[in-house]
C-alpha cells in the first residue's frame, strides 16, 4: 500500500521494525541500508485495520444492513464462538439490548468465507464438489463429479474475521432503524 509510492528497482527485501510508537520499513538495496520512516501511529492504523462490520438480517422482512463496530473488547467476547451459536444483542452494541442473533457465517480480513463443519479458526485447504458451498459449478467449465481444493477459513470466529454475518433469532425492545419497521 505504501510501498507502491516508491519506486525501487533493485527492492530485494523488506523488513518491519517496531521503534516506540512508530513503524519503520528497512529496504536492502544492493548492500545498502535505506531506512524509510513512514510515522504512523499504532493507535491510528488499528482504528484502520480492526474495523468489524457486522452485516445483520431479518427474515421476515427480508433486510439486511451493514453495522461497522470498533470496539475491540467488545469483539473480543465473540472470540471462540461457531457457526450456529447465538449472541446477545448487547455483545455487540447497546442499540441491540433484548436482541438474540444467530451467527450464519463470515469473511477473514483476505475475503476467504468461513465454512461449517471446518472445526478450526484457521484458514484449510479442502476438496469441495458440486454442491458444496464456497464452490461454483459452471456448466460446461467443469466435468461430473469433478471436486477442486479451495481454500475456506474454518467456523470458529478468530480476531483475523472482519465481517460476520447475523440473523436475527429474537427481537428486542427497541426497533432497527432500516430493518425491523415497526414492532
Amino acid at each position: 500500500m505504501f510501498i507502491e509510492n516508491y519506486k525501487f528497482k533493485l527492492l530485494l527485501h523488506i523488513k518491519f521494525i517496531l521503534i516506540n510508537k512508530y513503524i519503520s520499513y528497512c529496504y536492502i538495496i544492493s548492500d545498502y541500508w535505506i531506512n524509510l520512516y513512514i510515522h504512523l501511529r499504532i493507535n491510528e492504523s488499528k482504528i484502520f485495520i480492526n474495523n468489524k462490520k457486522f452485516n445483520i438480517s431479518c427474515p421476515e422482512t427480508g433486510r439486511n444492513k451493514i453495522i461497522e463496530l470498533q470496539n475491540e473488547e467488545k469483539m473480543n467476547e465473540l472470540v471462540d464462538k461457531k457457526i450456529g451459536n447465538e449472541i446477545e444483542g448487547d455483545l455487540i452494541s447497546e442499540m441491540f439490548d433484548g436482541y438474540v442473533f444467530k451467527i450464519q457465517g463470515g469473511f477473514d480480513k483476505d475475503g476467504f468465507a468461513m465454512k461449517n463443519g471446518v472445526l478450526t479458526q484457521g484458514r484449510r485447504n479442502i476438496m469441495l464438489q458440486k454442491g458444496n458451498k464456497n464452490f461454483h459449478f459452471r456448466r460446461g467449465c467443469h466435468r461430473v463429479g469433478l471436486s477442486k481444493r479451495k481454500l475456506v477459513r474454518g467456523c470458529i470466529i478468530s480476531p483475523e474475521i472482519r465481517v460476520l454475518n447475523l440473523k436475527i433469532v429474537k427481537v428486542g425492545g427497541r426497533p432497527i432503524p432500516g430493518i425491523i419497521i415497526s414492532l
